[in-house]
């Protein structure tokens, strides 16, 4: 809770590296007897709750998550949040690197935020930069923005945003802005005055998202 005002300041040249640290003993959701291991929210703020971050640049970030084995996963990955459930407005992202090393485990990962819940905003912000690769394409999907909506009955909004210059290497599946509301029926992620440019790399979708956009 509360509000992070970065005052127009950047944070610049610094790395995350991220492997699983806690199992399903832990974790919820998770079948009695597996052995799934989760690392989540993972990012310079790992979950916001309730809160507000505003005028915050981020440049130059390296981000590597390691899956040590098939079991693992990582998600809600992001540059600046792993997972937001309150305000973002007036940040960017710049500069931003992502690395999923190899292992048969499922990574979500975004160059900026990597999930919205609840009724979360964002307002005003960009990434310019983004660069994602994996050395296994069918176990990753990764936006240059957000990558997902996540939970029942969120109505999250982006207004006034935009992605340029993003690259997208041995992806399956990559969007500059979501892959999709997911986690319920009532989950949508809204879209205003929104564009992107200049989204490369091979199976690259020139499209904002898709989904229940």
């Amino acid at each position: 809770t509360g509000t992070f005002d970065g005052d127009g300041h950047v944070i610049k040249n610094f790395k995350i590296t991220e492997v699983p640290t806690f199992t399903n003993a832990t974790a919820t959701a998770l079948p009695e007897g597996t052995t799934t291991v989760y690392c989540t929210n993972v990012g310079l703020f790992g979950a916001v709750q309730s809160g507000t971050i505003k005028n915050l640049g981020v440049e130059d970030v390296s981000i590597t998550v390691d899956n040590k084995t098939k079991e693992s996963a990582i998600n809600r990955v992001g540059a600046l949040v792993g997972r937001l459930t309150g305000t973002v407005t007036n940040c960017y992202a710049k500069n931003i690197t992502c690395r999923k090393l190899d292992s048969n485990a499922g990574t979500n990962m975004s160059g900026f935020i990597g999930v919205l819940r609840g009724k979360s905003t964002i307002t005003d912000c960009y990434v310019n930069g983004f660069d994602v690769d994996t050395e296994n394409p069918n176990r990753i999907t990764a936006n240059a923005f957000v990558d997902a909506a996540e939970g029942e009955n969120n109505e999250s909004v982006i207004t006034n945003c935009y992605v340029v210059n993003a690259i997208k290497n041995r992806v399956t599946k990559f969007y500059a802005f979501a892959v999709e509301g997911k986690g319920g029926d009532n989950s949508v992620l809204k879209l205003n005055n929104c564009w992107s440019t200049d989204i490369n790399g091979s199976g690259a979708d020139k499209s904002l998202s898709r989904g229940n956009i």
